[in-house]
């Protein structure tokens, strides 16, 4: 951990309801200096000092954010898919009835998103990787012996190694990875190590060095993993301020943005700081 917690650690306030009427359910960084969170009906793009540079309410909620490497925004929630234009309107990429939209995130691929999808009536989801128009290319649902991969996938980011990280189920939650072509590789945290475990998991990023971080909402924590599902450490805690942890986003430099205390305030630590332990 840092050696000096305090000067390390860096906080900035977010739009919460109190004061800005934003509540953060996510976020995702738009650069180095700014990050657009929300949740329920609301956007707003904040600075690292938590001003709101941009606000927006929509007539429907939203289930997570992605920004593109062309800095492209995208949202989901209900069965649509929206692409956010720059006179603050949006419009539909995509309707995926009979499946709802939950998490996304962009890839290193320009013009591409992976969504999370999930069947309500069926109980059972996928992941598909489409254009930024809205065109599936793949489909992720089962493994080489044809049986499902997911139960209720509601978080996904892609790792450096092409890798599709997706956060499985509710109480507990798991990690489940499967390669570019969809291939089953492994699932976090091993059911052997308890002390591991994810009590609720609200969100995940991967950085530059390839790392898995996980939101452990319910267990007021950060778990950083290796790209092959090894634990690494709890690189925040309750002893770093954090509390009931929602979302979070690493942005081009590195820091992470994190949606704390309930979705109230959005914390950004330099993870270059943290000592990784390879």
């Amino acid at each position: 951990m840092p050696k000096n917690e305090k000067d390390q650690k860096k906080k900035s306030k977010s739009d919460d309801s109190a004061s800005y009427g934003v509540y953060s359910d996510f976020v995702s960084a738009f650069n180095d200096k700014e990050a657009w969170c929300g949740g329920d009906r609301n956007l707003a793009l904040i600075d690292k000092h938590g001003n709101v540079k941009r606000k927006i309410q929509l007539n429907k909620g939203v289930y997570d954010i992605a920004v593109t490497t062309e800095n492209e925004i995208f949202v989901t929630g209900s069965t649509i898919i929206k692409k956010y234009l720059q006179d603050d309107g949006f419009i539909n990429i995509a309707d995926t009835q009979p499946y709802e939209t939950r998490g996304l995130c962009p890839t290193s691929v320009q013009d591409e998103i992976l969504v999370c999808l999930y069947d309500v009536i069926n109980i059972n989801g996928k992941v598909v990787r489409m254009t930024t128009a809205g065109q599936i290319k793949q489909s992720i649902q089962k493994d080489k012996q044809q049986k499902l991969l997911y139960t209720y996938p509601r978080y996904v980011a892609e790792n450096i190694s092409g890798d599709v990280v997706v956060v499985d189920g509710i109480l507990p939650s798991t990690i489940l990875v499967v390669n570019k072509k969809g291939e089953y590789r492994y699932k976090y945290p091993d059911p052997s190590q308890s002390s591991h475990r994810i009590g609720y998991c609200y969100g995940l990023a991967c950085d530059n060095k390839g790392c898995i971080l996980v939101s452990d909402w319910g267990c007021h924590r950060i778990h950083q993993i290796d790209m092959d599902g090894r634990f690494i450490q709890f690189i925040l805690t309750q002893q770093h301020g954090v509390q009931i942890p929602h979302g979070l986003s690493i942005d081009n430099k590195g820091q992470l943005w994190l949606c704390n205390n309930d979705g109230k305030e959005i914390q950004y630590y330099n993870t270059e700081q943290f000592c990784f332990k390879y």
